[in-house]
């Protein structure tokens, strides 16, 4: 066989996989918006609210929710990197996922931005699982602190980020429940805290997975 039919049978190869992949996108896409026309005609909500668009609703300011947005976007930053670690790990054959340290810090930070994002602790479990909001924050909290503890070992150092980003997210929740939050200050005092709790954990998520990778490198050089 020639060096030509062999690079074309190699790149055949390779692309019904990435066809694969491509078409992931597709059908999540495709299922995003079957869900929020189904949910627009049995709720009667606007489209343009469901799709939080604000060019096209009249409800809101295109500023509106911008500080919520923005801790969204660090929250999705800080999930991103730790699974982009442990991609990168597996890929190499260099560690495990199941006692990644990075691989669970990551899924706590997609469990802390999915509830965000959704109002799961407002709205979802108060009004359709009728559960108390200060359960699903419980067991959100205790999820946070169960994974720092089985993994302080592999986190070390980095703690340094973790507590603070910890100890103000307890003073936004403490501030929600026990103030009104109707005042300015208080509103202000909740925000802050949970926005420099985001970014503090933003930053403990980037250093671990910095360790990560380092760690990794110079595993690869050792071989």
């Amino acid at each position: 066989m020639t060096k030509v039919a062999m690079v074309g049978e190699s790149q055949e190869q390779v692309g019904v996989p990435a066809l694969g992949r491509l078409s992931v996108s597709l059908i999540v896409s495709l299922f995003s918006l079957m869900v929020v026309l189904l949910a627009s005609r049995e709720s009667g909500l606007e489209l343009a609210d469901l799709t939080d668009d604000p060019s096209l609703s009249n409800s809101r300011a295109w500023f509106a929710g911008g500080l919520s947005t923005f801790g969204l976007i660090l929250m999705a930053m800080a999930s991103g990197v730790g699974f982009f670690s442990v991609s990168l790990r597996k890929s190499l054959s260099v560690g495990r996922r199941r006692t990644s340290a990075s691989f669970w810090l990551g899924v706590c930070s997609l469990i802390l931005l999915l509830d965000d994002a959704y109002m799961l602790h407002d709205s979802f479990f108060p009004t359709v699982l009728n559960t108390p909001e200060i359960i699903p924050q419980l067991l959100i909290g205790g999820s946070v602190f169960t994974t720092l503890f089985l993994f302080r070992k592999a986190i070390g150092v980095s703690f340094l980020f973790a507590i603070p980003a910890v100890c103000c997210w307890s003073l936004s929740v403490l501030i929600d429940f026990g103030l009104d939050d109707s005042a300015l200050i208080v509103l202000l005092l909740e925000d802050g805290f949970k926005i420099l709790g985001i970014c503090f954990w933003l930053q403990f998520c980037w250093d671990m997975a910095r360790r990560s990778v380092k760690q990794m490198i110079s595993q690869i050089g050792a071989e």
